[in-house]
């Protein structure tokens, strides 16, 4: 995931300067993917510790 998100940076340079409308929505749902994977991840860490804890 974190190459995903260089890959967003490195877009999102090159974008500044060709300035295609294109780009930018495809960089905008790209990033709307990658946070959401990061978010459902952290998730289910914080679901994982809280099951475990429970346990003890």
């Amino acid at each position: 995931m974190f190459e995903g998100i260089i890959g967003i940076l490195i877009a999102s340079i090159i974008n500044i300067f060709i300035g295609e409308a294109m780009l930018s929505l495809l960089i905008s749902i790209v990033g709307i993917v990658i946070f959401s994977a990061y978010a459902l991840y952290d998730i289910s860490l914080i679901k994982s510790e809280i099951q475990n804890d429970e346990m003890i």
